[in-house]
């Protein structure tokens, strides 16, 4: 939830990225544009937000065992494609809010096109 608004990660949105580097992959990767997160991260950008905080169903991608190592997940991207010095507070949960998780990230903005 973003905003009392449902931002789903099933429903991509490549046209999010188009403001983004995603060198060295010929097309943008679904990392940039999939996630919840990756679109709260859009809309920072398009709107110059400097603060924002999301509540997720699911923990981060790249957190977990299975997908730490991979170099294209949320958690690796999130800031590089957030405005510089800006910062996204994740709130993750993916027991239906028995345990929850908190993530806060620093935007870089070094995908960012000038």
């Amino acid at each position: 939830m973003f905003r009392g608004q449902e931002l789903l990660s099933n429903r991509p949105d490549p046209a999010i990225a188009a403001d983004l580097r995603w060198e060295p992959f010929p097309r943008p990767n679904d990392a940039l544009y999939v996630h919840a997160e990756t679109k709260v991260a859009a809309i920072m950008r398009s709107e110059s937000l400097t603060e924002a905080e999301i509540t997720i169903d699911n923990t981060v991608c790249g957190t977990r065992d299975f997908d730490r190592d991979k170099a294209w997940t949320c958690d690796k991207v999130l800031p590089s494609i957030m405005p510089p010095k800006s910062r996204l507070t994740v709130w993750a949960t993916d027991d239906g809010g028995k345990m929850w998780a908190r993530g806060v990230y620093v935007g870089t903005g070094e995908r960012i096109r000038k």
